[in-house]
């Protein structure tokens, strides 16, 4: 009885530990990481400038948040922007100082699917922002699934949605690759030890 628990123990150890290694795998080094997240923030960049400009057009973004904001971002000595081109999380700040009356996409209109959506924005916004270029596999999904969700939130078009889909599949199979001859590295050496 003893044994077996001793060695459940250290089955279950072992199981943490392998959970907690693939957790933190980075399979992706920091130029393609760095290419990567540039790509994915310039998309979010145009479709939060396109959203952005549409509802101001429509009447539908709060004109004085806007002002406030244009004012802030010269406050602190920053390049004019052309329309509403500015960082992912001043558009996002934007959008939530007007999100009763805006019209994001479908789905998205009401609810809690809108505030999650909108929580995503914001947490991409602060993580985008720093840029460390050594994201563990886990958060590179999660950063993928969760600029899917803002440009669906964002009504981003199909041609931008097909751009999208294409940069999240590429990432996918390289990093299922990338992790699958990580996984043979690991067990050769496992193996030769």
């Amino acid at each position: 009885m003893l044994v077996n628990r001793i060695r459940d123990s250290i089955t279950e150890q072992q199981l943490d530990t392998e959970v907690e290694a693939r957790r933190e795998q980075i399979s992706f080094p920091a130029y393609v990481q760095g290419e990567l997240y540039m790509q994915l923030e310039l998309l979010l960049v145009i479709e939060g400038n396109r959203f952005l400009t549409r509802e101001y057009l429509a009447g539908r973004l709060n004109a004085t948040c806007v002002q406030l904001i244009d004012h802030a971002w010269r406050q602190n000595a920053r390049p004019s922007v052309t329309d509403f081109r500015y960082d992912i999380a001043t558009q996002q700040a934007l959008a939530v100082q007007s999100m009763n009356t805006l019209q994001f996409g479908g789905a998205y209109q009401l609810g809690s699917k809108m505030r999650s959506s909108i929580a995503a924005w914001e947490v991409l916004a602060t993580e985008l922002s720093i840029r460390t270029f050594c994201m563990p596999d886990i958060v590179i999904k999660r950063h993928l699934q969760d600029a899917e969700q803002v440009l669906e939130l964002l009504d981003a078009p199909a041609d931008s949605m097909r751009a999208f889909q294409e940069m999240k599949g590429r990432t996918l199979s390289d990093l299922y690759c990338a992790q699958r001859a990580n996984a043979s590295s690991s067990d050769s050496l496992n193996r030769a030890a």
